[in-house]
């Protein structure tokens, strides 16, 4: 008996250096490629697949020294999510990514038109939060079916922030390298949220 796909999920980074430690595939630009755990879910071994969005290249914006600093945290935050998924934390994943939405929306606050989409990534930051938290709550209760009403709660809030993600990209300027990126990950991990409720019996 195989396990389930949500268990067996693994995103893996685009950055080389820490695809290399981690043991996956440098550059790899889709959520959809996946492989299986050495550890089945009859084992009840401890949930160790990665979640990781992609890191994003963006813009300069006009006051280097203090935003750069600030997207370089971004990026940190992100890479302490995908570590600490990569260990088995869920919680701990959805606590730093936390943090990078609420850096992400400071940035949108400082940003204009022609700026990096620092809104869409407020969405899609906390659309992997909700699912991080949702994804703890299910170990602690020992990964039974149907989840519980508050786990597809969680699972509803990051369907809906992907959902936004999608709506903003929509009233952006679709096309440049950056915004068009960060629609294919917001489709694609909506896939994922979509895939958990059905795994685990979250009625819509």
């Amino acid at each position: 008996m195989s396990p389930p796909k949500w268990w067996t999920s693994t995103i893996k980074s685009c950055n080389p250096s820490r695809g290399k430690r981690l043991g996956t595939k440098p550059a790899i630009h889709s959520l959809q490629e996946m492989k299986g755990l050495q550890n089945s879910i009859l084992n009840r071994s401890p949930l160790t697949f990665t979640l990781t969005l992609l890191l994003l290249v963006v813009a300069i914006p006009p006051d280097p020294a203090r935003t750069t600093e600030r997207e370089k945290e971004l990026s940190r935050l992100q890479a302490k999510a995908e570590d600490a998924m990569a260990q088995g934390d869920p919680q701990g994943a959805a606590n730093n990514i936390g943090r990078a939405a609420l850096l992400a929306s400071q940035l949108d606050k400082q940003s204009d038109a022609t700026r990096p989409p620092y809104r869409i990534m407020v969405d899609l930051f906390r659309a992997q939060e909700q699912v991080y938290r949702a994804i703890a709550l299910f170990q602690q209760s020992g990964e039974r079916t149907p989840a519980s009403s508050g786990i597809c709660s969680l699972l509803s809030q990051g369907r809906q922030h992907a959902f936004r993600a999608l709506e903003n990209h929509s009233v952006t300027t679709a096309g440049q390298a950056v915004y068009d990126h960060l629609h294919q990950q917001t489709t694609e991990w909506l896939e994922i949220v979509q895939e958990l409720q059905q795994e685990w019996d979250c009625t819509q």
